[in-house]
């Protein structure tokens, strides 16, 4: 019986694979995990190193060239600094239109900032 001294405890059924997460231990399906009280939760979680737009892998990829997509750009940039209420800003186009670059160069600035 559980009082309320106890941890809590969260028991999930997901597509037939039971998960129970309690204060030291998560279980999902076969797999159990050990998680300590204090341990960061965060840097267990899984992550691909070469994500971040400015990883070493990603370096000579390209930015908008000077004076090119200013008003989208400046349209993205009021967006970021909250002069635009909306929560999403986004890109759409077809392949090799260059909303990567847009999306690098927004980044870039933002990061050199």
């Amino acid at each position: 019986m559980a009082t309320p001294a106890d941890p809590p405890v969260g028991i999930t059924n997901a597509g037939g694979k039971v998960a129970i997460q309690a204060v030291n231990y998560n279980a999902h399906g076969e797999t159990v995990v050990n998680v300590g009280r204090d341990e960061d939760l965060l840097t267990r979680l899984p992550y691909a190193a070469e994500a971040p737009f400015n990883s070493y892998a990603k370096q000579h990829e390209p930015t908008c060239l000077p004076d090119t997509n200013v008003d989208l750009l400046q349209t993205i940039y009021n967006w970021a600094d909250g002069q635009d209420e909306r929560c999403i800003f986004w890109l759409n186009g077809l392949a090799g239109t260059g909303k990567s670059t847009i999306a690098r160069t927004v980044a870039r600035k933002y990061f050199d900032e």
